[in-house]
């Protein structure tokens, strides 16, 4: 019996374990003027997370001297629903996400923009996406 326990309780801790590193962070209610602050984690393949972790319906990537060189999710028909999570890692599709390219590869000490942005109006009708937080990082 407690050999079953034990194995019952190290299934659970490396579930919770192998689940922690790219598990999105829960979509927390804001109200359309909220801003947030933008954290981004090092590498090339960086995690995107923000305070408050609103829903958001566009992430956009780029290199600050070309403003190209990046990466572009967005939400397409589900963006008044604001469905992109914070804890999105660089290149990573989340449900109800949508990339019209490939992400390009993130160069080491290029300063690299990343900015939010919020559906802002009712689904199907008039709208749009506006700012919502940016940051600045170097891979």
């Amino acid at each position: 019996m407690t050999r079953r326990l034990h194995g019952t309780i190290l299934g659970v801790a490396l579930l919770l374990l192998s689940c922690s590193n790219s598990a999105f962070e829960p979509i927390v209610a804001c109200t359309d003027q909220q801003e947030v602050t933008i954290l981004v984690s090092g590498g090339t393949s960086p995690r995107f997370t923000w305070d408050p972790s609103c829903g958001m319906a566009s992430v956009q990537v780029w290199a600050t001297e070309t403003s190209s060189d990046g990466w572009v999710l967005y939400s397409g028909s589900y963006a008044a629903e604001n469905p992109l999570p914070s804890g999105l890692r660089y290149g990573e599709l989340p449900p109800k996400g949508l990339q019209p390219a490939e992400p390009a590869p993130l160069r080491r000490g290029v300063e690299y923009r990343v900015a939010v942005y919020r559906w802002i109006g009712e689904p199907g009708g008039p709208g749009g996406l506006f700012e919502r937080g940016i940051a600045t990082f170097r891979p």
